[in-house]
């Protein structure tokens, strides 16, 4: 059942297939040849070691008949907890009500010594993985139809309430049966975890194989249904082209291209199996979950369609103008590299001069992005309108690889907004609001939500018009957190802060953004504190995108220069990359925002006595570029 390798005791057989994660470390096999387990199982041999268990062939005395028994270690539910009792026996005894034809049956659960161990029916086949070693890949019809076993086996658990969380070949038995039809085998349910319930530390531990692991399961986010249907996308890549869809020499190098690659041949698709297959397999490996199916259900019919040759219609009806505008919304895949992308965007307010004139402007996934502007530079009406607050004249907006205009609610369920003043009824209570807010978001934490409350000092059932301006920033930030949000847009709320509470706030913006991947776009005036968390920096001027790129690039291409002439400072011709600061008898300083451009030879060519380069802070750069 399971080939994984490990040390098995003497004369076990020694497993042929690579382990795909790192094995536990126990301190010798749970059980020993000719042991009885329970007083009835009695060991024959080991089968191999994986990284969440042993396999064990075994004889049951009672029914006369040959079994798999799996032991995996005990684990209490938490460190304190001194009940013999613990969360394997209870996931095991979950595992066994699963009762489905492709599911391996489970006929009983026990604890024997420091093992929790499953008794199972003993498939007689070989696992996918090594038939796909034999094979190299599948053709179309049998790849969709060992695709559909596995899904149904899933889609029974997850409606169970239970995830698979290590969809992969080598936990996939096949079976040939004497109609010649291969029958597929769903094995090792034995990290899964039971969906409902409250949240502990152990939903958050990482369990599965690097090459198959969904993104949010990488970072050890909560995880649903939809992490299986990565893997099945993983698993329908592997079965069409015969290569793993993101392999690495090393876990690390796995993790990364899961992350933030796309399979090498995922085009290639199309021609092996039709576009609508390859359309498929992109929308299970998509990078956020909001972005794949939603359920195995939904994957299997597009399974079946694929099966029977049928390729994606575009149907036409008769629809008013403004409801054909929806149904053409923006949907396609989103590639996870940039949350929000501007094309040309522009704003204005009648016959004024354009507030937000043509910006273009893309934030990388996971960034930190400072907007930086004086007042009146643009910086909340372009915020306002790339959220869909105003709508926009002209260009276009893409967040999470949808218009929010056409799909706002997909798009702001995702997101959280942190306005430059706290948008609530004053009369209400933290505890008010979070009761609303809470009917808005059905990821909402109510776990972190007091972390946080707690973190801030915040007392649950005061006024909002009671507190100060650094309370009710606090407030804000809380809210726009408690549902985990991917994207944190923050519209310069830190203004008129203390410096305690400005450096709570800037120290929960770097946490969200390392522990949790969130990317955050705020504009603010501090530009000191920006500095220490910022990836990326935009300065905005009159409603211009004057220079956008990284922090280390902006500090790297700019730079204050000091020429020192034998007489006079000459008469400077126009160097569009060069700003001239200060001219006070024989000496010039200046700025220049590129140093990759000719201007410093330009300058040179003025013939200086001296020539003093310095690199500049964040706030100079600011000063000089927006003065």
């Amino acid at each position: 059942m399971d080939n994984s390798p490990g040390s098995p005791p003497e004369g076990a057989p020694k497993a042929s297939a690579a382990s795909d994660a790192p094995t536990m470390e126990w301190s010798g096999w749970a059980f020993t040849t000719g042991q009885k387990v329970s007083g009835r199982y009695r060991i024959e041999e080991a089968l191999g070691r994986g990284a969440f268990g042993e396999v064990y062939r075994a004889y049951d005395e009672t029914l006369g008949r040959a079994i798999a028994l799996k032991a995996f270690p005990t684990r209490k539910v938490t460190e304190q907890d001194s009940d013999p009792t613990d969360s394997s026996l209870a996931e095991a005894r979950t595992i066994a009500k699963l009762d489905h034809s492709n599911i391996i049956p489970v006929y009983d659960v026990g604890r024997e010594g420091n093992a929790t161990w499953m008794a199972m029916k003993l498939v007689q086949g070989e696992t996918l993985d090594a038939d796909l070693r034999k094979q190299g890949k599948y053709e179309v019809g049998k790849a969709m139809r060992c695709m559909r076993q596995v899904a149904a086996a899933l889609d029974h658990a997850h409606r169970r309430g239970i995830i698979h969380r290590d969809v992969k070949p080598s936990n996939i038995l096949i079976e040939s049966r004497e109609d010649g039809e291969p029958h597929v085998w769903l094995a090792d349910f034995g990290i899964a975890k039971i969906l409902t319930g409250p949240t502990t530390t152990q939903e958050r531990v990482i369990a599965g194989t690097p090459s198959y692991m969904s993104p949010e399961q990488i970072a050890g986010k909560r995880v649903d249904a939809r992490t299986d249907i990565f893997a099945l996308g993983c698993l329908a890549y592997e079965l069409l082209t015969g290569k793993r869809a993101f392999s690495g020499e090393t876990h690390s190098e796995a993790i990364y291209r899961v992350v933030h690659e796309q399979p090498e041949e995922l085009s290639r698709i199309a021609s092996l199996a039709g576009k609508r297959c390859e359309s498929m397999v992109r929308r299970a490996l998509a990078k956020f979950p909001e972005d794949r199916f939603q359920t195995v259900e939904e994957l299997s019919k597009e399974l079946q369609a694929i099966e029977r040759g049928e390729e994606a219609q575009e149907t036409r009806r008769r629809t008013l103008p403004f409801l054909r505008r929806l149904q053409t919304a923006q949907r396609g895949q989103w590639d996870g590299v940039y949350v929000i992308s501007l094309r040309d965007l522009t704003k204005g307010y009648g016959f004024k001069k354009k507030v937000v004139n043509g910006i273009s402007l893309n934030v990388k996934t996971g960034s930190i992005y400072a907007m930086l502007g004086r007042n009146g530079s643009g910086k909340t009406t372009m915020i306002r309108t790339f959220l869909g607050i105003y709508r926009q004249d002209s260009g276009s907006v893409s967040i999470f690889g949808r218009n929010p205009h056409r799909e706002g609610p997909a798009v702001l369920s995702r997101l959280g907004f942190v306005p430059d003043t706290l948008v609530a009824y004053d009369t209400l209570t933290i505890s008010g609001l979070v009761h609303f807010l809470k009917a808005f978001y059905p990821k909402w934490d109510n776990a972190y939500f007091y972390q946080l409350l707690g973190r801030y000092e915040l007392p649950l059932d005061t006024k909002i018009r009671d507190f100060s301006k650094g309370m009710k920033t606090k407030v804000s930030l809380i809210a726009a957190l408690s549902h985990r949000p991917e994207l944190l847009i923050l519209d310069d709320p830190t203004m008129g802060l203390d410096a305690v509470t400005l450096t709570d706030v800037f120290d929960t913006l770097q946490e969200v953004s390392r522990q949790e991947g969130t990317t955050v776009f705020i504009a603010s005036h501090n530009i000191d504190e920006l500095e220490k968390i910022a990836t990326h920096i935009g300065f905005l001027k009159d409603g211009d995108l004057l220079l956008s790129d990284t922090l280390e690039g902006i500090k790297t291409r700019t730079r204050e220069v000091r020429l020192t002439f034998p007489d006079d400072v000459p008469e400077v011709p126009a160097i569009p990359e060069f700003r001239p600061v200060k001219a006070s008898g024989r000496r010039l300083t200046g700025v220049i925002f590129d140093t990759s451009s000719s201007a410093l030879d330009r300058l040179k060519a003025l013939r200086p006595a001296e020539m003093e380069i310095r690199e500049l802070t964040l706030k100079e750069i600011f000063i000089n570029l927006l003065r």
